[in-house]
């Protein structure tokens, strides 16, 4: 802070008559706001990185962008000390062999590539596959169904990889189990 304010100390002097009021009209309050964010902050952060209170669970779709993002993702948060165990792969193209559907059978086939590559990314981490829903997910009773696939896989997803075996379960976790409590619960 000491630096900044030796490098800001002029042009704040010179730009204080644009400030907006309520802004810091001296060098030493400008200081003094930014010693207390400084405190939100680093409370912030420490509450971030206590795998107690906070986790993130991040969500991804099989497709290359979302594989690539999600993947940055988790890469900043350990960077960043801040845990990360969970995964949901969302929207996954579920085959209904009642009603073939080539645009269907195609875009599973593109899926599976991905869903192969989250699974061996994230082979330590919980994992759970949500299925493409013919309706979004809205309101609360929608909501509470949608939790229910959290917790209980769809058959339909456990034979849904290229070689027709079931992938890999993970353990139930905890910090997951928290997250559907609190959808499924909350009113």
């Amino acid at each position: 802070l000491i630096a900044i304010k030796s490098k800001l100390g002029n042009v704040f002097s010179q730009f204080s008559a644009f400030l907006t009021p309520g802004a810091p009209q001296s060098e030493d309050e400008l200081m003094e706001r930014l010693q207390s964010t400084k405190v939100v902050i680093d409370k912030v952060v420490a509450q971030f990185r206590n795998p107690e209170s906070t986790t993130f669970i991040c969500v991804s779709i099989p497709e290359f962008l979302s594989v690539f993002e999600t993947e940055r993702l988790v890469q900043e948060l350990a960077m960043n000390e801040i845990d990360v165990r969970n995964v949901v792969i969302n929207q996954v193209v579920v085959p209904d062999p009642s009603t073939p559907c080539k645009l269907c059978a195609s875009r599973m086939r593109m899926q599976q590539k991905y869903l192969g590559q989250l699974r061996d990314l994230y082979e330590d981490f919980h994992v759970v596959q949500l299925p493409l829903l013919h309706e979004e997910v809205r309101g609360i009773e929608a909501l509470r169904a949608f939790a229910r696939y959290l917790m209980t896989p769809s058959p339909e997803l456990l034979h849904a990889t290229p070689d027709g075996n079931p992938p890999p379960s993970s353990s139930s976790s905890s910090s997951l189990q928290i997250l559907i409590q609190c959808i499924y619960f909350s009113s």
